[in-house]
């Protein structure tokens, strides 16, 4: 797991809410998921590869199983991306968090509250005279 640390030092300032182990592009690494986004990291000797996907740009997410392994399919941007031989119970967490991001909308800071115009002054109905009323 030598490779680990380099994936810590680039997603530091993010929470990693999951990580399992898969294979993209022919190559086995670390799929993990952020607050701020999916990524999969493969730090090997000869080659490295880093593919990242923001939440904000991902449309839809699918997950398929068979007996041990499953795949994820993320699609954003207008791009498909096939994330296999990744762990079933990891996997599944991973593409139901998106899901619920998804459902949810976008979480963006929160913004100033509008401010509203002031409103015209109510009509008074109060007698004028000090006199009670007969």
């Amino acid at each position: 797991m030598e490779w680990v640390r380099p994936t810590v030092r680039r997603i530091s300032g993010e929470t990693v809410r999951h990580m399992v182990s898969g294979t993209y592009g022919g190559g086995t690494g670390l799929v993990v998921l952020t607050d701020q986004r999916l990524l999969f990291v493969k730090d090997g000797w000869v080659s490295k590869t880093t593919e990242d996907f923001p939440l904000d740009k991902i449309s839809s997410v699918q997950w398929s199983s068979g007996p041990l392994t499953g795949k994820l399919t993320v699609f954003a941007s207008g791009n498909k991306a096939e994330i296999i031989n990744v762990g079933k119970q990891g996997g599944k967490v991973i593409a139901d968090t998106i899901r619920e991001r998804l459902a949810s909308g976008p979480a963006y800071p929160p913004t100033a509250p509008v401010q509203q115009a002031p409103a015209a002054p109510a009509p008074s109905f109060a007698c004028r005279d000090p006199r009670p009323y007969r």
